[in-house]
């Protein structure tokens, strides 16, 4: 329904509908395939449909989004296909019979594997994406970018833990996570552009969920990954709204005038960012406590690590302030701070 008002005016809606329709699928590959082949063939349907959702309105801007988007996601599909000869050692190339019979793989299996789920989790030192993925419509930012995409590495890495076993080279999942956490949190405080902040802010949140991976905490993750896609989806919907109201201007100090006249966007706002700050009492509260509490039991973390992570989520509540400051109380009308809207103008 999003969608349909979304791109009313807009050309080759046909197109965008059938270029959806095709990322559901390959997300539907993806999760119930049985086998790594059937998993690899909807792992690269993500990326390629991806790359044809953020280039759908033909700017500069979006085209070069869309080329760094498709790159990074090649270099994601090679590292499988580098690892896939140790994944199919054994008889079969079901999941369930390798779990029972190929045991542990080597390390630098588990390493090509890991490197391969940052490319599509945005994790350092394959972040620069997903920012720029902004150029895409709105509504591929509130599916893609959010809720489907980015959970794409994690998903791998659940789906195949059972054959990785547990070497210590997953602490590199954990160092990674916090790092992300912060470099996302410092940049979120200081954008101007609304969705790019959304989407800094889901860099924040994947640094976190990366660290339970570390924790083995598969239920705390799971229930992080639903959670956050959920209020993230419905954070890039109210943004949207936001910006088509404020004369398709993206600049965040501009679109928080058109808010004081959208009462329903503003309480969903709210209440999105509250979830994703984990305000005592909402759902993001019970997950993020976890993992924090996780990593001061039993030195689970190092010293470093641990304060990265305590520091990034404290930057979190900065930006959301920041956020909430210039949307609901302090808003500018002057053009001449503003950025005009990519998908109107490809600037």
């Amino acid at each position: 329904m999003f969608s349909s008002s979304y791109i009313v005016n807009a050309a080759n809606q046909a197109k965008f509908y059938l270029t959806v329709a095709l990322f559901i699928i390959s997300i539907i590959f993806l999760i119930l395939s049985p086998s790594l082949p059937g998993l690899i063939l909807g792992w690269d349907g993500l990326g390629v449909t991806s790359f044809f959702l953020v280039v759908f309105y033909k700017r500069k801007k979006a085209n070069s989004a869309g080329l760094l988007t498709a790159l990074t996601n090649r270099v994601g599909d090679g590292l499988i296909l580098v690892a896939l000869p140790v994944l199919l050692r054994g008889p079969s190339g079901r999941l369930s019979l390798l779990s029972e019979n190929g045991g542990t793989s080597p390390q630098i299996t588990l390493i090509l594997l890991i490197l391969a789920a940052f490319t599509k989790r945005a994790q350092v030192p394959f972040s620069a994406w997903l920012p720029a993925a902004m150029a895409a419509p709105t509504p591929v930012s509130a599916l893609v970018h959010s809720s489907t995409l980015v959970t794409a590495g994690v998903y791998l890495i659940l789906r195949l833990k059972t054959i990785l076993g547990p070497p210590s080279g997953l602490e590199l999942l954990g160092r990674v996570g916090a790092i992300t956490i912060l470099i996302a949190s410092l940049r979120a405080i200081v954008e101007a552009d609304i969705k790019k902040i959304i989407a800094l802010s889901t860099l924040s949140q994947l640094g976190v969920i990366i660290r339970a991976a570390r924790l083995k905490a598969r239920t705390v993750l799971f229930f992080h990954l639903a959670r956050h896609a959920f209020f993230k989806a419905l954070l890039f919907i109210g943004a949207g709204d936001l910006i088509h109201n404020s004369n398709d201007y993206q600049e965040l100090r501009y679109t928080g005038a058109a808010s004081k006249t959208l009462p329903v966007t503003r309480s969903l706002v709210l209440m999105c960012k509250a979830s994703l700050c984990g305000l005592p009492f909402f759902s993001a509260f019970f997950s993020k406590e976890i993992v924090l509490e996780a990593l001061a039991v039993g030195g689970a973390a190092p010293l470093a690590t641990y304060l990265l992570v305590w520091l990034g989520v404290a930057l979190t509540r900065l930006y959301t302030f920041r956020f909430l400051y210039y949307v609901f109380i302090r808003a500018s009308r002057a053009p001449a701070l503003s950025i005009k809207c990519n998908e109107d103008q490809g600037v």
